[in-house]
């Protein structure tokens, strides 16, 4: 790891110590993720942030042009399939914020029904465009989003099957690809955390393992709720605070702490419940709220003082894939990992 990387670890746990009470960060690394862990996850969030603006946004046909051909070639179809898709995100997005009582007006899909509207297009980054393709190209995720994957009639057994072994055989092609360069190194630890992090497959697949080990056919999301869902935590700092659940590392090893074999609610579990949500807090004041001296957030300092070299640096020590598992699967944890995708995302 570079020393700028080395640095702003350093800068991060001094952020902690001094803009939180020490009673307060005392009681919130007993509940599983270590002080370690927990900047490692604050510095993919900051690489992650540094990485999305430092792309240049173009429209739709930069990526997909078809200006010319005949509307039934493959360019035009796929441009038409990714269309569709960032339509219905944006749809998605501002349904799920209005729900909470937030309107953002900018999140309603984009009106395409002039010429001049569809020559505008949606500008996207490179990122963008591959997590919208991946939707299109991987099975898997394609029948998630439409919400097909929790219907044994819609979703079979064996094709439930196929598609997550198409899945796992994608990962492992991005964890190859990633040691080619720095910047692939980057976009594809990235474009994995932002995979597990939006659809959790990989923690579906170790809760239903772990479901099957208790020998349970249900565990009520109250018990991991906090590990993977978008929601608001009512903070012991005295502030309502709104965000998604992602730290995909360390949200695996949390569900042998959370999810008890005894599927029973005691007063350590609800500690160590309560020391994760105000670790979400502390990540979300850090990545958001709270500003250095020169007026910057920390992790707008951090895109300033870093380059693409530092955060590879980084992702070559802290793996993103580690949080991959080749998926073994039977019909029994087929059926569990259905019926958590279906909890985690109601």
């Amino acid at each position: 790891m570079t020393n700028k990387m080395e640095k702003m670890r350093i800068e991060i746990a001094r952020a902690i110590i001094t803009c939180f009470p020490r009673k307060y960060i005392e009681m919130v690394f007993v509940g599983g993720v270590s002080e370690k862990e927990f900047i490692d996850e604050m510095m993919v969030e900051f690489i992650k942030y540094a990485f999305d603006n430092s792309q240049e946004k173009h429209p739709l046909r930069y990526y997909v042009p078809y200006g010319g051909v005949d509307k039934n070639t493959d360019a035009r179809m796929k441009y038409s399939r990714v269309l569709k898709y960032c339509q219905k995100y944006r749809d998605q997005e501002y349904d799920e914020f209005k729900r909470r009582g937030i309107n953002i007006e900018e999140l309603k899909a984009k009106s395409m029904k002039t010429m001049d509207e569809k020559k505008e297009g949606y500008s996207l980054t490179p990122m963008q465009y591959f997590e919208l393709t991946s939707i299109c190209d991987m099975p898997i995720l394609k029948s998630f989003v439409e919400n097909r994957l929790s219907d044994v009639k819609k979703v079979p057994n064996m094709t439930f099957r196929d598609m997550m072994e198409d899945y796992d055989r994608k990962i492992v092609d991005w964890k190859q690809k990633s040691l080619e360069t720095d910047y692939n190194m980057v976009f594809y630890s990235l474009a994995f955390f932002t995979l597990d992090w939006k659809y959790a497959f990989e923690f579906a697949y170790i809760l239903a393992n772990k479901m099957e080990q208790i020998g349970v056919k249900e565990v009520d999301r109250d018990f991991y709720s906090i590990l993977c869902a978008r929601m608001t935590i009512h903070s012991f700092l005295g502030c309502e605070v709104g965000l998604d659940s992602r730290m995909v590392r360390p949200r695996q090893k949390m569900i042998d702490i959370l999810v008890p074999k005894d599927l029973k609610i005691s007063d350590d579990l609800e500690v160590d419940n309560r020391c994760y949500a105000e670790l979400l807090v502390i990540m979300a004041q850090l990545n958001n709220h709270l500003k250095l001296v020169n007026g910057n957030t920390l992790r707008e300092q951090f895109a300033k003082e870093t380059t693409l070299e530092d955060w590879a640096s980084f992702f070559r020590e802290y793996d993103m894939f580690e949080a991959w598992h080749k998926k073994e699967l039977s019909n029994n944890k087929i059926r569990n990992m259905r019926k958590v995708l279906k909890q985690i995302h109601k």
